[in-house]
This record gives structure tokens, sequence and C-alpha cells, in this order.
């Protein structure tokens, strides 16, 4: 069975969510910001679970897995009891922009 782990959010990882949420309301209604909210929650604690079903990004700092969410993906590390989640970024954002 596999073990839960701890989930850390960084500052921008958490002004990311908030942004994305602020988003979706202002242009698709505070109904749909709180189902896309479930979507990120989901995501996030399927990490917890599952820290390895992200895919690598080689062309990132060592270490890094990407996680697809919606219309979003989660940049993130993990080690024996930590997912920690760098960006939750747009998928038409480039990732190799915002880690440099």
């Amino acid at each position: 069975m596999a073990k839960w782990l701890r989930l850390i959010l960084s500052d921008e990882a958490r002004a990311d969510v908030k942004h994305i949420l602020l988003y979706t309301e202002t242009t698709w209604g505070p109904r749909q910001a709180r189902v896309y909210e479930r979507i990120i929650g989901d995501g996030l604690s399927h990490l917890t679970r599952f820290p390895n079903i992200g895919h690598r990004r080689d062309d990132l700092p060592p270490g890094y897995r990407r996680y697809f969410v919606g219309q979003h993906a989660i940049y993130y590390l993990s080690d024996d009891g930590n997912v920690s989640v760098t960006r939750v970024l747009h998928v038409s954002v480039d990732p190799v922009d915002e880690f440099s």
C-alpha cells in the first residue's frame, strides 16, 4: 500500500493557484471556480499518494516532474516524505522560462 506524503506548496505555487481561481471565477463564474478548485485539489492530493505519476522534466532542474490537472501543469519535486510543489502553470506557459 502506498504511503501518503506531506504536501508542501511554495509561495509561488500558492499565488499561481490563487490567480488561476480568480481568473476562472472572473471569466466563467463562481461555480466553475469551485469545480476547478476541486480539480486542482484532487490533483495535488493524488501526488501525495502517487508521487512518481508525473513525467520527469529533464529540461528543468534535477528531479522535477510535471503532472497535468485540467488546463494546468503542476511542477514538483518528491522525496521520501514530501511532495514539494514549486509552480502551477497553464499548459501554454514554457516552464523553462519560469525556472531560469
